[in-house]
């Protein structure tokens, strides 16, 4: 018989089941960025929420830990977070958790929880024990310090957890959801509603038309304009001096700086020296 483990996850063969992503126990994380934990398992639960793979939460003791994240919860409007009432590390020590589990049919169990080296941990090996296929989510999973995490993960790999990333899960549904062909990709729409194309003859118009110390700025301000009707300016009838400047000024004109555009706001006119660039000159007004 091959081993189960070589099947890869799909939407139909998969579950996910959370441990304990409450506000104390988030405080308590320093093995990683706990906002890097918090995005990992929220991606987790999003695929799930998107592929309709069957999604279990659980919490401890909600009056001192706090509810369940509620970024998560909202994916699953009016499903309930399980809490349990048997004080341990273990989830499936509270029958219903283990019986909303078996409830699904489901023998890929896709796992993560707070903190790595106990709850994480101790329901992934039980996990085993009941006859799962056992996957762990180890980036969206985090401990008291480093060494906890990392030695909490061998743990479970040693006992024959598979350690994976919030990715697999996104993906691997994806592939069976299509029936294993390449889904065809929408034409996208030559320019955003919501923008207005910017010719380059606009910009070279702005460009010389504005003062010699408000041009750089102008040129950076011209692009990120939005919902502005405009004309585009016929480039054959100008004269070709202009055409020559239109063309220095966009593709050879050094950006301003964050300094030049700070001063710009302030009120302050450039020179432009041959040996150090623009320099402040004055305050308008003077």
């Amino acid at each position: 018989m091959a081993d189960p483990k070589l099947e890869l996850l799909t939407a139909q063969n998969s579950l996910l089941l959370l441990v304990d992503y409450q506000p104390a126990m988030f405080k308590g994380v320093g093995s990683s960025d706990r906002n890097a934990i918090r995005n990992s398992a929220l991606a987790a639960a999003k695929a799930a929420q998107i592929l309709k793979v069957p999604t279990v939460l659980t919490s401890i003791w909600p009056e001192g830990n706090g509810e369940f994240s509620k970024d998560i919860t909202d994916l699953f409007l009016g499903q309930e977070v399980i809490v349990r009432k048997m004080p341990g590390f273990d989830a499936f020590e509270d029958e219903r958790v283990l019986q909303a589990v078996k409830k699904t049919g489901r023998k890929k169990l896709v796992v993560s929880g707070l903190w790595t080296s106990m709850c994480f941990a101790y329901t992934a090996i039980h996990a085993l024990r009941e006859g799962f296929d056992v996957y762990g989510l180890i980036d969206a999973g985090g401990d008291a310090s480093l060494d906890a995490h990392n030695y909490g993960v061998q743990r479970m790999v040693q006992v024959g957890v598979v350690p994976i990333t919030w990715m697999p899960p996104r993906s691997c549904p994806c592939r069976s959801s299509t029936g294993g062909r390449r889904p065809k990709a929408r034409a996208l729409p030559p320019t955003s509603p919501n923008r207005t194309r910017v010719s380059p003859a606009t910009i070279a118009r702005e460009r010389i038309s504005a003062p010699r110390s408000t041009t750089r700025s102008r040129a950076i301000a011209c692009w990120t304009r939005s919902r502005r009707p405009r004309q585009p300016v016929s480039v054959k009838r100008l004269p070709g001096g202009i055409v020559r400047t239109m063309c220095y000024r966009m593709f050879f004109a050094p950006l301003p700086t964050v300094a030049e555009r700070l001063h710009h706001e302030a009120g302050v006119e450039y020179q432009r020296t041959p040996n150090t660039g623009m320099q402040p000159t004055r305050p308008r007004g003077y």
